[in-house]
């Protein structure tokens, strides 16, 4: 226990901020990781699948539908990814200092 601080303060201004640092890499990888796997967005993979499907059995244009579904994923996915990279960075790099 901190000197001179209650226990209460003592969790709130000295671990807390620890075990948040220290959990918020792992946490955030585990949010992209879920979202990869199960798809978790305003636009779900499977109902992104279906529409594509759809569109290309009407238009007869499947490669260019799926393409165009891959591309609405990735860009998804992909900002999605770096922004997390880039947090866990700074809350390592601030963990190290």
């Amino acid at each position: 226990m901190a000197p001179g601080l209650s226990p209460f303060a003592c969790t709130t201004s000295v671990v807390l901020p620890q075990a948040v640092l220290c959990a918020a890499p792992t946490l955030l990888s585990n949010c992209v990781s879920l979202f990869k796997e199960r798809a978790l967005s305003v636009v779900g993979m499977a109902d992104l699948m279906f529409v594509g499907r759809t569109i290309s059995n009407t238009t007869a244009r499947t490669i260019e539908v799926l393409t165009t579904v891959a591309l609405v994923c990735f860009a998804i996915a992909f900002p999605l990814t770096r922004a997390v990279t880039v947090i866990e960075q700074c809350i390592l790099n601030r963990l190290a200092a």
